[in-house]
């Protein structure tokens, strides 16, 4: 046997040493082998791979809250963007019975999102929850929270919160430019789409103000 083979079975009979130390206020732990490489740990790679603070659904305690929470916001905004094509006749122009049938399902759509945004994803997601009672005559707001926004998901707070306060701005922009474009039928739609998205934003305001004070 050659000096080189005695050499290589030498090396391979040796196990890897483990190497912990600190360098410049930096905790360094890996696997040393003996071409001079140093290998990560198992829980270094799997702290590299999952990111606790990153913006995905992965990291979110209520996923499915999470996409209807945007499902049928996204839906009410696409309807209504292409649905304008759909309501058009052969001569360019809005058509009586398509425009009824776009407004309807609009307006189904926005009505789901207003139900399921004020009384499911908000509460799951933030925490927080607001209502009205009927007593008689009057009317009582009331705003309840849990307590725990603070302590809520970062990421499903971050997904409700950004949603809910930049909807009622695109819909703002849509109801300028209908309103710049003469396009009074349309008005219709985004004059509810706002309406519902403002009231969904003004309840969650006081509910979060509430909790705050």
């Amino acid at each position: 046997m050659s000096q080189d083979q005695q050499m290589e079975q030498f090396y391979a009979s040796k196990q890897p040493v483990q190497l912990t130390g600190t360098t410049h206020n930096q905790s360094m732990q890996g696997t040393v082998g003996y071409n001079g490489s140093i290998a990560p740990t198992h829980q270094q790679s799997q702290q590299s791979q999952h990111n606790p603070n990153a913006i995905s659904l992965s990291n979110s305690s209520h996923p499915c809250a999470c996409v209807f929470h945007v499902l049928f916001k996204i839906a009410a905004l696409s309807l209504y963007l292409f649905g304008r094509l759909f309501a058009r006749d052969s001569s360019g122009k809005t058509s009586g019975p398509r425009f009824i049938i776009v407004t309807v399902f609009c307006i189904l759509l926005l009505a789901a999102d207003f139900w399921v945004v004020k009384n499911i994803t908000g509460r799951l997601l933030v925490g927080l929850r607001w209502w009205n009672q009927v007593d008689g005559e009057r009317t009582k707001w009331i705003f309840e929270s849990k307590g725990v926004e603070g302590n809520s998901n970062k990421v499903d707070s971050s997904i409700f919160w950004t949603v809910l306060y930049t909807t009622p701005i695109i819909w703002g922009f849509l109801f300028i430019w209908a309103v710049l474009k003469f396009n009074i039928r349309w008005l219709l739609i985004v004059g509810i789409a706002l309406s519902l998205s403002m009231a969904n934003v003004y309840g969650y305001y006081k509910c979060s103000s509430d909790q705050k004070a």
